[in-house]
């Protein structure tokens, strides 16, 4: 369910750029800025102080963090020491026999196959959805925003799969 969740941002995302996608096209000019300038500014720029916040904010160490009850933390140190044989900043060097066991674990390769796969797909429809749309007769800025229900959609399919698999 939490890999269906994670792609199921991914496929809500590309909604919610068609959207977006759409409002920037009544931006270009403005200010003697290119729509595609607007949007590499408006979806940037919250990014700058979100990340001082995170850095301020969210510890990596679990004994520091204030929102987590005894029982949460000694559950993340325990989660840490087992996975990575780091806990409380202990041992925080990556050893050569790490970085041996990337490279010849099997798994990594499957996984990186299966999600190549999958985002391969969400990333060409990203790209031709709207050229398809706009070649059905409609203006750039229409085919943009008409590329976001079938993004809705999918998210909602995603999900609801997810939770019929799970219930098997």
């Amino acid at each position: 369910m939490r890999i269906a969740i994670l792609f199921g941002a991914a496929i809500i995302s590309s909604a919610l750029s068609g959207i977006l996608a759409y409002g920037f096209t009544y931006l270009d000019g403005t200010r003697g800025l290119n729509s595609w300038q607007w949007m590499f500014l408006l979806e940037g720029l919250p990014m700058i102080p979100l990340g001082i916040i995170t850095c301020l904010f969210l510890s990596n160490i679990p004994d520091t963090v204030q929102w987590l009850n005894n029982s949460e933390k000694q559950l993340l140190t325990n989660l840490l020491r087992h996975d990575a044989g780091i806990a409380n900043g202990e041992n925080v060097r990556l050893s050569w026999r790490q970085a041996f066991y990337v490279f010849v674990d099997w798994r990594i390769y499957l996984y990186a196959l299966i999600d190549i796969g999958i985002l391969s797909v969400i990333k060409y429809i990203n790209t031709y959805l709207p050229l398809l749309v706009e070649d059905m007769g409609n203006s750039k800025a229409e085919a943009h925003l008409m590329t976001a229900p079938p993004y809705v959609s999918a998210f909602v399919f995603c999900l609801l799969s997810a939770l019929f698999l799970c219930s098997l």
